[in-house]
């Protein structure tokens, strides 16, 4: 739920705004001439070629790729596969980030702006301020943001201060994932839109995915839970179970994405909700402490 969570204020603190002027070069050719890349990792590999600075990795790859200290390394935007009425966020991407002083960060911003402008990517959104989560528990600004795609990889760039983790520090990323990984996440996706969309008074347009986390339950009771986002930015965790010998999602419930705030225990009192959610963490309201669902 972290991760979600850091890849939530990432793909939602987006406002329309002018980036830098290298960001104005007018594309070379159509988005079908776009160069190609091999995958993700090779269009990462050729991206941050000449660009200067501490190279950050990810060791975590989902939404948001998170280096071994839980810092943020770079974020995936989302992307609806045609056909589908929700978009999603792919199963897995690639991505690098670089740190260094403002001058430096800079630099790298526009050498990434200049690279997809140059191979003919098409610049689907760019944002200019705002703040973002760089950790589960630290905000930092967010100075420039856009994001790319071309008909087989779909990009973000972000250049952030970092400086209440690092002095004097800024840093800037660039994410990437490829439409194959969109399509397989939106497949594993389509039985939990369903199951939320049986409500006619839920609002369903506009909604955007993370790709789901099953587990077994209790008395061969199955449950998931995945990142869910609507048209108003309200976003939060769905929780769905399966019953026994049966392979149809139900909806149950929702948890807010901020670290900590986890559904009451005692909505969990029906019998085959337990089951479904034994082991799941809640919050203890009497004990003013988190537990899980008994």
């Amino acid at each position: 739920i972290a991760i979600v969570a850091i890849a939530l204020t990432l793909s939602t603190l987006f406002v329309p705004s002018k980036i830098p002027s290298t960001s104005e070069l007018v594309p070379l050719y159509s988005l079908s001439d776009a160069k190609k890349f091999k995958s993700p990792k090779d269009l990462i590999d050729s991206a941050s070629e000449g660009l200067h600075g501490e190279v950050r990795l990810a060791t975590s790859e989902t939404i948001v790729g998170l280096d071994d200290d839980g810092y943020a390394v770079y974020k995936l935007p989302a992307y609806t596969v045609p056909g589908k009425k929700f978009s999603n966020y792919p199963v897995k991407g690639a991505g690098i980030a670089l740190t260094g002083d403002a001058s430096q960060s800079e630099s790298n911003y526009d050498k990434l702006i200049q690279f997809f402008t140059v191979n003919s990517f098409k610049r689907v959104m760019s944002n200019k301020g705002g703040n973002t989560n760089f950790s589960d528990n630290t905000e930092v600004p967010l100075l420039y943001s856009a994001i790319y795609k071309s008909k087989d990889i779909f990009c973000t760039v972000w250049r952030a201060d970092i400086s209440k983790v690092k002095p004097a520090t800024q840093m800037t990323s660039v994410g990437c994932a490829d439409t194959d990984s969109y399509i397989t996440a939106s497949s594993s996706i389509d039985p939990f839109y369903v199951a939320y969309s049986k409500d006619r008074e839920r609002n369903v347009e506009g909604l955007v995915f993370g790709t789901p986390f099953i587990a077994n339950s209790a008395d061969e009771y199955r449950r998931a839970t995945l990142f869910q986002e609507t048209t108003d930015s309200t976003s939060f965790i769905g929780l769905y179970y399966q019953t026994p010998n049966s392979s149809t999602w139900n909806y149950f419930g929702r948890e807010t994405t901020k670290s900590g705030e986890l559904t009451a225990c005692s909505a969990y009192t029906a019998p085959e909700i337990k089951k479904a959610f034994k082991g799941l963490e809640c919050y203890d309201t009497t004990a003013k402490k988190n537990t899980t669902v008994q």
